[in-house]
């Protein structure tokens, strides 16, 4: 199966992308793949456009043509995006007319398919299973990619030539990264509409055109939701799904959003660049159910080991692209890096094992400690971290959202301290509370992590 096949039994005049560049038809789209899939046949592509209207239209026709599709969020420095290209072993490199890029070796660089010529081998009937590369997040280093293919990124997507169901997706997410293009293709595979909008505007302003343009599905991280909630106007988008993902989801986000979008279904999902799509929790609770581990949904398979969710996707790759370095063992099996509890017939997220701060011995997840912050009804976003002690190894420290300037800011934080004393431990509840206007997102929503400066 490919994109074009997907497409293919969808009414033609069906508008299927709305976006900054305007609006594409299915026939727009297939149009645009016959004329221009051939040029593609059997390059390694890299795809750094910044219109996601023009960088949908290039990845209809390059899926089944191109032997690999690299896509490059168009915030990548040179430096990375030069070295993810030589991993790839990419041959073109599309970018926006805009962007200036150095002149890369052996790399023919366009700002559009129509400059190119057509390949010389022309059997574009002839399909091919193209490998879709994706880049992680890179928050500590180099980003690395990772190898998918169409069906495995499209595993959940519910195919449908039917327009009744009417779903008008919103797209918050960078669509090169791994979040943002299973939007994309839940909304154009499944005939939906897509609703993209200009990631260089401000959020009140994207929220707005959403709304415009009635947006009833959307994706975001609970971080993002956060601050989407707080927004004057969000309560107005007419949404009948809410989707939560790449953070933990704890049960106050889970109840404010089923408290603002009545009409809505809240569903939070788990899913990562290494390990695909993972599963999605509709019950409206923190976690997922115990039984995911026995009966996993979607074909996958769940284990615990020594406290760490492990998942094996058959569809995925587990060596990262143009290395020799593995992010899963031989046998398929991905360690997430996740660290949970199981209790009863539940199994609840506690947080990173990257991210566990070591005080004094004492071992704490900052997602914990976040989850308590947020539950006090005077704060509105939270980020706890670790800061180096000469004494105990290090201390835990938080940045603090209030939801309104406080009169007495010592005495927020004496009751936030006495708050937190009365439901965990002491070596759990920050040392120092620093009151913030606003706390800083990575370029895929979620909170930055790091240390106190």
């Amino acid at each position: 199966m490919t994109l074009v096949q997907s497409l293919s039994t969808l009414p033609r005049d069906r508008i299927l992308i709305s976006g900054p560049s305007g609006d594409r038809t299915v026939g727009q789209l297939l149009d645009y793949a016959t004329s221009h899939g051939g040029k593609l046949r059997g390059r390694r592509l890299a795809l750094n456009l910044a219109d996601p209207v023009e960088g949908i239209e290039v990845m209809v026709a390059a899926d089944g043509h191109a032997e690999s599709i690299t896509l490059l969020p168009p915030t990548l420095s040179d430096e990375h995006l030069f070295a993810l290209i030589e991993k790839a072993g990419c041959d073109l490199l599309l970018v926006s007319e805009q962007q200036t890029r150095a002149r890369i070796p052996n790399i023919s660089v366009n700002s559009n398919l129509s400059d190119l010529d057509e390949c010389s081998e022309q059997a574009i009937d002839h399909k091919i299973e193209t490998a879709w590369h994706l880049a992680t997040s890179g928050t500590t280093n180099v980003p690395k990619l990772v190898a998918h293919t169409f069906n495995s990124l499209s595993r959940t997507v519910k195919r449908t030539a039917s327009s009744a169901d009417n779903a008008y997706w919103g797209l918050l997410y960078d669509y090169t990264r791994f979040a943002g293009l299973q939007v994309v293709l839940q909304a154009i595979v499944s005939g939906s509409r897509l609703i993209a909008v200009s990631q260089e505007l401000p959020l009140r302003d994207r929220l707005a055109t959403l709304s415009m343009h009635g947006c009833t599905h959307l994706s975001a991280t609970p971080t993002l939701w956060r601050a989407i909630v707080m927004t004057p106007g969000a309560n107005e988008l007419p949404l009948r799904q809410v989707t939560l993902g790449g953070e933990i989801a704890d049960d106050r986000i889970l109840s404010t959003l089923k408290a603002t979008y009545t009409n809505a279904r809240v569903t939070h999902i788990y899913a990562s660049t290494e390990a695909g799509v993972g599963f999605s929790v509709k019950d409206g609770k923190p976690g997922f159910p115990a039984g995911y581990l026995d009966e996993p949904p979607a074909g996958l398979q769940l284990r615990l080991v020594d406290g760490r969710l492990q998942i094996r996707n058959s569809e995925v790759l587990t060596t990262y692209v143009g290395t020799e370095d593995r992010f899963g063992a031989e046998d398929g099996w991905i360690d997430t890096g996740d660290n949970v509890e199981h209790v009863g017939d539940r199994v609840y997220f506690l947080g990173r094992a990257s991210g566990v701060i070591n005080v004094g011995g004492n071992k704490v997840h900052p997602e914990e400690v976040e989850r308590l912050l947020l539950a006090h009804p005077a704060i509105q976003a939270a980020r706890v971290f670790g800061k180096p002690s000469s004494i105990v190894g290090a201390i835990v420290v938080a940045d603090i959202v209030p939801v309104e300037s406080p009169q007495d800011p010592a005495a927020l934080r004496a009751d936030i301290k006495a708050y937190l004393l009365s439901r965990t431990e002491n070596f759990k509840v920050p040392a120092m509370l620093k009151l913030v206007d606003t706390i800083e997102t990575t370029a895929t929503g979620k909170l930055s992590r790091g240390t106190a400066q």
